[in-house]
This record gives structure tokens, sequence and C-alpha cells, in this order.
């Protein structure tokens, strides 16, 4: 581009690098071939809209650590396969889009930016390496959660995976059948923040998914006026697109209602308490809003504003714009949420706050029972816990050093429950779990459990916990993790 360098000169280093992931889709083609290969291949990725992959990823690790179950190691694959996963996306659309005859010279996608293969910057053999890499770096972090959390893992990304291959490289693509947009939503939604929670966590959380619905709806904003400004092209192709099929001015009131909608849903999840009020950080990105929603409400013009960069893309900047301010709102919500909460920070004792009127959690210490008399609300349980296995032996021991007991009673009226089967589970020292380390007990006449073992161990990132499940008449039961760490 004008400015980076004189003319013949070749552009590299880290800092061309990083101007891959910020701006508007720069450069051209005619500063394209002054590109060292690195930056080629950022270019190519087109590694500025990558942002919104690290969003997703950032959103689900941050729930997880207000959760107090926030792994490091798994976090950073996190964020790495899903940036990856967008990467192969966006070549591979790019390579489908080629042999199909739609990305032309005539084509938007070939005049706002650089195209790896009709720019003439790689041949197939070269673009099929570039894959190959990070196809394998994929891979391995898809394994590698296989191993650690299990089948749900593999799930994640298998539906990943489908969508990666229906959207653009399909017999029939789901973009060609107006489908396209959606499936942005559910990847960039509950897909990524989701599932990404819960491989950095290693539980399903339904606020988790909840949470995901106005980031994703964001992305499918962005991609929904990226398809308007594709449309007579894509109609006179045959590529049936959401904004075809609607026509133009039903797609753009259809992107307003997405954008108002992005807004709405923040508000209902903090008016339910899904959200802490501190994600009301992202009105700052309503003057932005305010700006697609005008953009959106008015024809394209005919030509480019001077100095505008990205043309014929009018309706996706403005979309995109947006939604980069609102997600980085979005994210600085919800730390702020959980630094307040303090539960990543500094010790607690998740037992002891959920179990408050029916288990006393602590080490050695049995807690306070509430007056018989009164009526004792249910415990809420977290749900299914991943390294739970059925037909724990019946002892109240499997180890020294760290006891734990606490009290069964009715919800209804507080009363004392015995013969209660109490299951409890931990990591050996060593921070791996197996069965010598699980057990259930039997509450006596008085409603009373004892456990004893040796203090958990943690693992990558865990704090040390041990995971109870108690049976609940009419819901089947609910796992507590009673999260542990010496004072200091």
């Amino acid at each position: 581009m004008a400015g980076l360098a004189s003319p013949g000169a070749t552009l590299r280093g880290p800092r061309l690098w990083l101007r891959a992931f910020v701006g508007f889709y720069p450069p051209r083609d005619s500063a394209a071939a002054h590109l060292d290969p690195v930056a080629k291949f950022l270019f190519s990725a087109r590694s500025v809209i990558l942002v919104i992959s690290f969003q997703a990823a950032t959103i689900a690790g941050l729930l997880a650590a207000a959760d107090g179950r926030f792994d490091t190691a798994s976090f950073v694959l996190v964020l790495i396969g899903l940036v990856t996963a967008h990467a192969i996306s966006n070549l591979s659309n790019d390579y489908f889009g080629y042999r199909r005859g739609h990305d032309t010279p005539d084509s938007p996608r070939l005049r706002y930016t650089i195209h790896p293969l009709a720019s003439g910057l790689f041949d197939a053999k070269s673009l099929f390496v570039g894959l190959g890499i990070l196809g394998t770096v994929g891979t391995v972090i898809v394994l590698y959660f296989w191993v650690v959390r299990g089948p749900v893992a593999l799930a994640f990304s298998l539906a990943g995976l489908a969508l990666l291959y229906l959207y653009d490289a399909a017999p029939r693509p789901l973009k060609s059948l107006g489908l396209g947009e959606i499936a942005a939503f559910l990847v960039w939604g509950p897909l990524m923040v989701g599932g990404g929670y819960y491989v950095v966590a290693g539980r399903l959380s339904l606020s988790a998914f909840l949470v995901s619905v106005p980031y994703g709806l964001g992305v499918m904003s962005i991609l929904i006026g990226k398809h308007i400004d594709q449309a007579e092209f894509d109609r006179s192709h045959g590529q049936r697109t959401l904004p075809v099929a609607l026509g133009d001015d039903r797609a753009r009131a259809l992107n307003r209602a997405v954008i108002v909608t992005m807004y709405a849903a923040v508000a209902i999840l903090i008016a339910v308490g899904r959200l802490t009020p501190f994600v009301t950080l992202v009105a700052v990105a309503l003057p932005r809003a305010g700006r697609a929603l005008a953009v959106m409400a008015r024809p394209k013009p005919p030509g480019p504003p001077p100095g505008y960069v990205g043309w014929p893309l009018w309706y996706h900047r403005a979309s995109l714009a947006h939604n980069r301010l609102f997600g980085w709102a979005y994210i600085g919500g919800l730390a702020l949420g959980a630094i307040a909460s303090g539960r990543h920070f500094r010790l607690w004792l998740v037992g002891g706050v959920l179990l408050a009127t029916s288990l006393g959690a602590s080490p050695g210490v049995t807690a306070a029972a509430p007056p018989s008399a009164a009526r004792c609300p249910l415990t809420q349980g977290e749900g299914g816990d991943p390294f739970y296995k059925p037909n724990a032996p019946v002892r109240s021991h499997v180890g020294t050093g760290f006891v734990l007991t606490g009290i069964v009673r009715s919800g209804s009226d507080c009363a004392v429950m015995q013969g209660v089967r109490v299951e409890f589970w931990l990591r050996r020292p060593d921070g791996q779990y197996d069965d010598a380390h699980r057990g259930i007990v039997v509450t006596d006449g008085t409603g009373r459990y004892r456990f004893e073992s040796n203090f958990p161990g943690g693992d990558g990132g865990f704090r040390p916990l041990v995971t109870i499940y108690l049976p609940q008449p009419g819901t089947g039961g609910g796992t507590f993790d009673i999260v542990l760490e010496p004072e200091v």
C-alpha cells in the first residue's frame, strides 16, 4: 500500500504481520506482490476478520473464570483452535469459490482485498500446504480435547467441521441455500462460546449457551451485511444467499432487527441474572450501532466516497465495525463481572454457597444446620460432570489428611434425611482421577455424613476440588464442586 515502502521493495516483518489483523482488509493486489511470504498468507487468510473467533474464545474463557473453572492450558488451546479453524474456513472458501468460478476478476471478493489463488500469490499446491499445516494444528488440538474431555468435546469439534464443510464445500453449500447466515450464528455463538466453555471448564453450562446469543447475532449481522453487498453478483451466479432470497430491502430490515436484538438479548440476560450489570458496558458500542442502523436504512451508494477502503463492501464494513467494538465491550463487561465476583482471585468454598441449607462442607468442620421448623429451599445442582462414573463402592474414606462432613435435610420441612447415598469423587495427589478416589457415604440417623480422603490434587490450572453427587427427588440429582485452597 502507499506509504509502506518504495516501489519494488519487499514489505516484511512482525509489524506488517500485525497489520493483517487490524484495519479493514488491506492490501490490494498492487501491493501484494511485494509482501513477504508470511504476510501474503496472513492477508490471504483475511486475518482482519479472525478477531471474531478470538473474541468468541475469550468470552468462553471469561465465563469459565467467573465460574472458578478456568484452565489456562485449555483456554490457550481453544483460542488457537478456534482462530485456526476460522483461517481454514476463509482459505477453503476462497479455494472452492475460485474452483466453482465464483471468484472472478469482476467479483466483489477480488475487488476489496487479495485472493490467494486469483491474485497469483499461491498456486493450489502451496495453498494446500498452508491448509495442511493449519489442519494438523487443529487436529492435534481436537485429539487432545477428545482424550482430556471425552466424547462431548469430540462432538463439538465434529459439528464445527461439519458446518465448515457444509458452508461452502458441499455440493449444495449452506451459503447457496440461504442458510449460511444462520450457520454463522450457530458457529460463533453456541458452538464456539458454549463448546469453548465446555472444553475450558470441563462441563456444559446453559448460561454459556445463552450468553453466546448476543455475540452470535453480531457475527450473523456481519455476514448478512456482506451478502447484501454481494447480492447482485451472487444472484447472477446462482448463489442464493439469504439476502438474495429476501431481496435488498427486507435483508437490510432483517439486519437492523438483528442488531437491535443483540442489545435486547443483553438486557434480558441481565434481567434474569445470566449476566452481571457490568455488561451494560456494551452501551459504548451504541453509537456504532446507530451508524450501522443508519447505513442499513438507506440504499447503497453507486460508488465509494473519497478515500473509502474496502469497496464494494458497504453494509459489511458498518456491521463489522459495530460488532468489533460490541465484542470488546461485551468482553470487558464479562471481565469486570468476574473480577467483582472474586471467584478466580480469592479462596472460596463453592459447596458452602451451593449447599448452604443442605450440606455442611469444610475440611474437618460440620456446617451449622438450619432450624428444623423452617422450609429449606432445594440447592440447585450444576448438571452432569464429565468425570462422573456410576457404581462407586460404599466407603467413608479413600485416604487421609482431609475430612468433609455435613448434614442432608429435606427441602420441604428441613427434616434430617437418613439413608441418603452421597457420592464423592476427587483427583488423587498427582492430579489424575481414578476409581480408588471414588466413594459413596450413606447418611446416618441424624442425616450426617463423613468422608475422609487425601487433600485433592490439582491439574493444569484446576484448583483442588471434591465433587459431590446428591440425589434430589424429581430432578434426578445434582453435582456440586467443593473448591479448596490453603489459606494465605
